[in-house]
């Protein structure tokens, strides 16, 4: 008897296993697929990704090593991921600089220093460059103008920007300005022994 009644209720445990699972199987079913999709669009999304960085460097170092890198380089740079964009900006005027195209190169570091899509830091260096680079085609108010926002606050560049202003001074004629701010360079701790070594040659040259 005992064997009858464990049949008995090991059927109607299927019967009620079969019955739960005519009401909520498509919803088990739809959530383990809805997991591997999940799954399996991540493990795609991450090998596009990497693909499309390795389509980006590629493209990139081809531009590069081509015979005219700084205009092949602006050819792909819409085509490339962010990063490599930014890389090929920076490296497109740096080519065109040591081109003697100070000019291009100029406005090529200006885009970068409002490119919003950049870190401000980078913007920061592209805006210095800008200067550095554009001695031949702006005005010493107008570079000093854009070496403002880094002399002003504490930053990794505010030294180099007091060292390029402390130029524009020179080449103005206005050497006591230069004086204040390579004495300024001097004051900061966070700079390099080159740049300080640097602004004191300069204050004994001005000095004499």
């Amino acid at each position: 008897m005992a064997d009858i009644f464990d049949e008995i209720e090991e059927e109607l445990k299927q019967d009620r296993l079969n019955s739960l699972w005519t009401k909520y199987g498509k919803y088990l079913v739809g959530f383990a697929v809805a997991i591997v999709a999940l799954v399996a669009g991540y493990q795609g999304y991450k090998g596009w990704q990497k693909n499309t960085i390795e389509i980006a460097a590629d493209n990139y170092h081809q531009a590069l090593m081509s015979d005219q890198p700084a205009s092949r380089l602006a050819e792909v740079r819409p085509e490339l991921s962010a990063g490599y964009q930014m890389l090929a900006g920076f490296r497109q005027a740096e080519k065109l600089a040591s081109q003697g195209n100070m000019a291009e190169a100029e406005q090529v570091y200006l885009a970068l220093s409002t490119d919003s899509s950049i870190d401000s830091l980078y913007q920061d260096i592209a805006l210095l460059l800008s200067v550095m680079t554009g001695a031949q085609t702006a005005s010493t108010g107008e570079l000093r103008q854009r070496l403002e926002p880094l002399i002003s606050s504490a930053n990794v560049l505010q030294g180099l920007a007091l060292e390029q202003a402390a130029a524009l001074d020179i080449r103005d004629n206005d050497m006591a300005s230069a004086r204040a701010r390579l004495e300024q360079i001097g004051e900061l701790t966070e700079i390099s022994g080159n740049l300080r070594m640097r602004a004191e040659q300069l204050l004994d040259i001005l000095g004499q």
